[in-house]
């Protein structure tokens, strides 16, 4: 069912991992973030989250969902 949904599915590789080490390395983000946030960088798209640990990556364009009240 997922795979008839309009999505765009990204595999894991080379140019994706050299793009995820240094933020994983540099900040204090999760691995799995760190593949999202380096993701989103090289398809330059906006990452829409509400995970505070993204916002410590600054050149990434983001929009932050509320918490929930």
């Amino acid at each position: 069912m997922v795979r008839s949904w309009p999505l765009k599915w990204i595999e894991s590789d080379e140019v994706l991992c050299r793009e995820a080490a240094p933020l994983k390395a540099a900040r204090k983000v999760s691995l799995a973030d760190a593949f999202v946030a380096a993701t989103a960088l090289l398809h330059r798209a906006t990452l829409v989250h509400k995970d505070p640990q993204f916002m410590a990556i600054d050149r990434l364009p983001q929009e932050t969902l509320p918490f929930k009240g």
